[in-house]
């Protein structure tokens, strides 16, 4: 062999390409001024995987390979048949041994079935190598081995006689595996372990070659679940709207849940409670029940009693009933034994019974129902004496003093919620009132009420013994705004309704309001007469809203009004 002799380079490409009569045309044109023959070498190979299944628009690739045990190859010519209605070849690559032999076939005018290489300069090639279609799928289907009509020829140079041998395909669906990293799970979601996924097929395998296939299952971290703690109440609930209890998963704080916590009481419109009965004496009742309730008691030690017939008393009874932890309750002559009942029903055999006035407001016979009490009876010849025997009786030191009318009632219903001492005045200080102020060490003092309820001589009197303060609006539903505000701000957790044309209902009402550290506030069911109301109510939004009395004293449409509904 003539090691040094060139190779024709044309007629070298045009004899890798001719059909059935290779042998013979590689031998006698290509070589004609050389002893050697060209020879056409078998191909070995294996078809690996069995099927192929893709969608439309995926791609894929077709591998043939070819193995000859010839020596100084020369040329390499690989023909793949398909169907151009399905598949739609995108380009040719080749191993990197085979890579620099490659020709552009579409240059020397051959179809794209067929890929060829060839040595340039007449050097021997590879004896083995890897050659590869890429195709686009058409359509959805899946391809079989059997589908692809391919096959390989390799031709050498040889001193040997030439040999023709028939051509074996070697085909291989090439799965394009691709690592998937492990994924840890969690509380949601499931995790997985490491695998790779061929981007053709789909398929899921334990190896990057592609070998061993499992599946998707195979590769599941089942999800962690959710680690609740004991949850945090993120909305206290009102009579308003349910409040809300926010959990918070400890594996994960941005994995939360709620749970309702249900409205603090089931009344028909949900949003504010109302207290009432048939009667005067039953609303006190009612009243008393809920304060029961609220303070987280089964029974009341103490208990104030007064009169349902006027209101002196009562007012003033309301810091008693503070400091004693007590209801106020009203009776009258034809009430006396459903008195003494409900407070052996609800107060504490031995508890304190007060009460307030003389006999002839309070009877004595209710006495003689309330055995094994501690029963006392507060009671001056007038109100103004009764007012400082019941204040003395609760002691008041170093307190602030409310100063009201002793003639009207408007004025001290809102006062009695404030949990002050309330003084009652008439035209002018009294002395044993002077002497009673003198003794409390008090130094601030408000008078409720304009001038026309508590006149300017007592403000005068007052400055005496400290600094002195009016709060009066133009009328009595002004007054009580104007003392809420001074004295709750809009700091309040609650506030109750009591109907400002008469004080029954507001009379018991101060112990309640006061337990639920709000004011109480006249009302009607004239809207001018709560507009102010309204607008100091919907600036701190109560929790709890009371409303004392029938709906036929204050209705429903003025109460919603005032909550801003």
């Amino acid at each position: 062999m003539k090691k040094n002799q060139s190779v024709n380079k044309k007629h070298l490409i045009a004899a890798l390409f001719c059909i059935s009569a290779a042998v013979c045309f590689f031998g006698m044109s290509v070589y004609a001024d050389r002893s050697e023959s060209i020879v056409n070498g078998n191909v070995t190979g294996s078809v690996s995987p069995s099927e192929l299944s893709v969608k439309s628009g995926d791609e894929f690739t077709l591998t043939f390979t070819y193995s000859s045990g010839l020596s100084d190859v020369r040329a390499v010519k690989a023909v793949n048949i398909w169907d151009e209605t399905k598949f739609r070849r995108i380009k040719v690559e080749a191993s990197e041994e085979l890579k620099a032999y490659y020709f552009d076939i579409d240059r020397i005018g051959y179809d794209d079935h067929t890929a060829g290489f060839a040595s340039p300069d007449g050097s021997p090639m590879p004896s083995s190598g890897s050659i590869m279609y890429t195709y686009e799928a058409l359509g959805d289907c899946t391809m079989e081995p059997s589908d692809i009509s391919a096959s390989v020829t390799v031709a050498a140079v040889t001193s040997e006689n030439r040999a023709e041998v028939t051509p074996v395909s070697s085909v291989s669906f090439a799965h394009a595996a691709v690592l998937v990293p492990e994924a840890a799970p969690t509380c949601t979601e499931n995790g997985h372990t490491r695998y790779w996924q061929c981007g053709v097929c789909g398929k899921y395998f334990s190896d990057a070659g592609g070998v061993n296939e499992i599946s998707v299952e195979d590769t599941v971290l089942p999800a962690l679940g959710h680690d609740w703690d004991d949850g945090t109440v993120t909305k206290e609930p009102t009579v308003f709207s349910d409040g809300i209890r926010t959990y918070t998963c400890r594996r994960d704080s941005s994995h939360t849940k709620t749970e309702i916590i249900p409205k603090l009481d089931d009344d028909p419109e949900g949003k504010y409670i109302r207290l009432y009965g048939s009667t005067r004496y039953d609303t006190c009742m009612a009243i008393a029940d809920r304060l029961k309730k609220d303070m987280g008691v089964d029974t009341f030690s103490a208990a104030v009693v007064a009169s349902g017939e006027d209101y002196p008393d009562a007012l003033a009874g309301a810091y008693l009933a503070k400091m004693k932890k007590a209801p106020i309750l009203l009776v009258n002559d034809a009430k006396v034994d459903a008195a003494a009942e409900y407070i052996r029903s609800n107060v504490a055999p031995g508890g304190q019974i007060y009460l307030l006035g003389g006999e002839s407001v309070v009877p004595d016979s209710l006495r003689g129902g309330l055995a094994g009490y501690d029963v006392r009876r507060l009671g001056g010849c007038d109100r103004y004496e009764t007012n400082l025997l019941i204040l003395r009786e609760a002691g008041v030191a170093d307190e602030d003093i409310l100063v009201c009318s002793g003639m009207a009632y408007a004025d001290g219903l809102s006062a009695s919620a404030s949990g002050l001492p309330v003084v009652l005045v008439s035209d002018n200080l009294r002395d044993e009132q002077r002497q009673f102020l003198a003794g409390t060490g008090s130094w601030q003092y408000f008078i409720i009420g304009g001038t026309g309820v508590v006149n300017e001589s007592i403000e005068q009197s007052l400055k005496v013994f400290g600094e002195v303060t009016r709060l009066g609006g133009a009328t009595r539903y002004q007054t009580s705004v104007m003392t809420a505000e001074r004295l709750y701000g809009r700091d309040a957790k609650s506030v109750t309704f009591a109907y400002g044309l008469s004080f029954p209902d507001g009379l018991c009402g101060g112990p309640l309001a006061l337990n639920g550290r709000g004011p109480l506030i006249l009302a009607s069911a004239n809207p001018s007469d709560n507009a102010a109301a309204a607008a100091y109510v919907r600036g701190f939004k109560p929790g709890r809203v009371y409303v004392l009395g029938g709906a036929s004293l204050i209705d429903d449409n003025a109460v919603l009004s005032m909550l801003g509904d």
